[in-house]
């Protein structure tokens, strides 16, 4: 799969090729070269200038409640259509047990070992005749809970340990 930046890199250089060979002045005499590169050029233009501007917006679209996708503590708003674009979306978590596919949240286990981490998030992006695949990757944070919410927090877990300690006791 390629990251982001090799497929933009091999979409430029495929289309300052054909910009080179639409400036050989030997192909003005093949008209069907000619049109066939200029056709090219104008479909990887049209695509490269779509998906590069998605991609710029992707990050603030998705991030929902968080500050950024560098500090994600709250589901993610993981769209499955962009109809300004005409775009469906699909996304791939490398870490579902974390953040699953839908953008939902699951941070127990960064709460109890108090770390974050980094997940890469795979979209596949189609507008139906050009689908492509990006990494784009998010840092998850274990909330950040102030002294109040801490101490609910702990209670309510101890609460819920007594619970079925109680429940293991009564079988």
């Amino acid at each position: 799969m390629n990251t982001l930046l090799e497929r933009l890199q091999t979409v430029e250089k495929r289309y300052e090729e054909l910009t080179q060979i639409l400036m050989d002045p030997s192909i003005a005499n093949d008209i069907q070269k000619m049109t066939q590169a200029s056709k090219e050029q104008a479909s990887l233009e049209k695509a490269y200038n779509l998906y590069k501007e998605i991609l710029d917006q992707i990050p603030e679209m998705i991030r929902g409640e968080n500050i950024s996708i560098n500090e994600v503590q709250h589901d993610l708003e993981l769209m499955t259509q962009w109809p300004r674009y005409g775009i469906s979306l699909s996304w791939q978590s490398s870490e579902p047990e974390i953040l699953e596919n839908d953008g939902t949240l699951h941070t127990e286990k960064l709460e109890k070992n108090a770390y974050s981490q980094q997940i890469c998030l795979t979209v596949r992006m189609s507008d139906g005749s050009w689908p492509e695949e990006y990494d784009l990757f998010v840092t998850v944070t274990p909330p950040l809970y102030t002294e109040k919410e801490q101490l609910i927090k702990d209670f309510a877990d101890r609460l819920l340990q007594e619970e079925e300690l109680q429940q293991e006791q009564q079988v």
